[in-house]
């Protein structure tokens, strides 16, 4: 929430990029840091290996925090994007936390804030459950181990590429959209799931998924920016979270459940179909950026 928060604000023309860049951060750091909690663990033991991973913390992103890292880019004297202001900028203090700022009961009242939440929230609760369920899915279906291992490793390498291809794709075409293919990749692994084809097509559906998957964040703190504006992104995207949380939580307990009752993964699958074609309905439903600004 922090880092996007920054990177709306700090970036206008480049925002998208800077969004999937941010978002790729988090998938470099579990690449790079569950290996070397792994050693530290078998080497010095968990309370060492905790130790260790605190003090990384407070000292690499605690350096950053304090002495790299500032909240807008007019505390440097620049304007977004690190441009230099103009003359015409001086009495324009506040550019680049234009727009208003939204209150609790303000946002509760508009439509985009559900539309987009849901249609977020929706997507992101059966992408995470596909995920949790995928290694059981595949070894139930007769796919060995490692193979079913390469489904995951597929989808996270994609997801990588996604983050940043959507990112970039953000800043030119209608955001709608962009959330509409993530919804549409959903659907497809899904239905892909539910067929049980054989092992390559599956690798090959995974890794779609994963650029989906990838790409949804980005364009989700895209959208938010661009509805609501830099000024109450932090706001905005911190209520939505919840409705993520809570839907995810509901989901993945689902297909546990679904799965002791039924035996299999096609009853939560075609479940799922159901919630991800809502997720479509309201993304269809958040306004065009022109109406939302007229309405604003």
């Amino acid at each position: 929430l922090t880092a996007n928060t920054l990177a709306s604000r700090w970036f206008e023309r480049r925002r998208g990029r800077a969004l999937g860049v941010v978002a790729v951060g988090t998938s470099v750091g579990g690449t790079l840091l569950v290996p070397l909690i792994a050693y530290n663990i078998e080497t010095f033991g968990w309370r060492q290996a905790l130790m260790i991973q605190a003090g990384l913390i407070v000292l690499i992103v605690g350096a950053l925090a304090l002495w790299v890292v500032r909240d807008r880019p007019q505390d440097l004297g620049l304007l977004p994007d690190g441009a230099a202001p103009r003359p015409e900028d001086a009495a324009m203090p506040a550019i680049g936390l234009s727009g208003p700022e939204w209150t609790l009961g303000r946002l509760l009242r508009q439509r985009d804030f559900w539309c987009i939440g849901l249609s977020v929230g929706l997507t992101f609760a059966v992408t995470q459950s596909v995920l949790a369920s995928l290694v059981p899915y595949a070894t139930d279906a007769g796919i060995d181990a490692k193979k079913a291992a390469l489904l995951v490793s597929s989808l996270s390498v994609c997801s990588i590429l996604g983050k940043l291809l959507f990112g970039a794709l953000a800043e030119r075409v209608d955001k709608r959209w962009l959330l509409l293919t993530v919804v549409a990749f959903t659907l497809l692994q899904l239905v892909t799931l539910i067929a049980q084809p054989d092992f390559v097509w599956l690798l090959v559906i995974c890794g779609l998924a994963g650029f989906a998957l990838g790409g949804e964040l980005p364009v989700w703190a895209a959208i938010i920016a661009e509805r609501f504006g830099p000024r109450s992104f932090g706001t905005v995207m911190g209520l939505m979270n919840p409705i993520n949380m809570v839907c995810s939580l509901a989901a993945i307990s689902y297909v546990g459940i679904a799965y002791d009752r039924s035996g299999g993964y096609t009853q939560p699958f075609s479940v799922f179909l159901g919630v991800a074609a809502v997720a479509a309905v309201m993304t269809v439903l958040i306004r065009r950026p022109s109406a939302a600004a007229a309405r604003h």
